[in-house]
């Protein structure tokens, strides 16, 4: 045994593992774009990441991902993504490929269309004397 053989057995250690398919397919994404709270952003987001908005976004987003709209936030704008869930204030238009995740506090002023819809929160649809008609939540759904 050589004096600096420890060495060669800690870099032999350090390898990295290889990443199998089930380690990716539940460690999707890391948060690619994020608004925190209190943030105005104006803006288009494009890509393979995710998206959490605590704060105040407007504009596009286009992304292979999650898009996450805390309690306390607001989202407006076109939205094109895999998976949703909303549990602040959006508005717009929201095309969703796999589910769209509606929280009890969430409120939707949007146009959703998505593969399935739990919904829980509160849909509105502009009624003809110019107020918001509330539409009952009735549990999961599926589109």
């Amino acid at each position: 045994m050589g004096l600096f053989d420890f060495l060669k057995r800690k870099k032999s250690a350090e390898q990295p593992q290889p990443v199998t398919e089930s380690a990716a397919t539940r460690n999707k994404l890391p948060v690619g774009f994020y608004v925190s709270p209190g943030d105005e952003i104006a803006g288009e987001v494009k890509g393979n990441v995710n998206v959490l908005v605590q704060g105040t976004f407007e504009g596009e987003i286009n992304i292979s991902g999650l898009v996450w709209v805390a309690e306390g936030a607001k989202l407006a704008g076109v939205v094109r993504c895999d998976d949703v869930r909303l549990e602040g204030h959006v508005v717009g238009m929201f095309h969703v490929n796999g589910v769209a995740d509606i929280g009890p506090v969430a409120r939707c002023d949007a146009e959703l269309i998505a593969g399935r819809i739990w919904r829980g929160g509160s849909f509105t649809r502009p009624s003809s004397g110019g107020t918001d008609t509330p539409v009952q939540p009735s549990g999961p759904t599926s589109a």
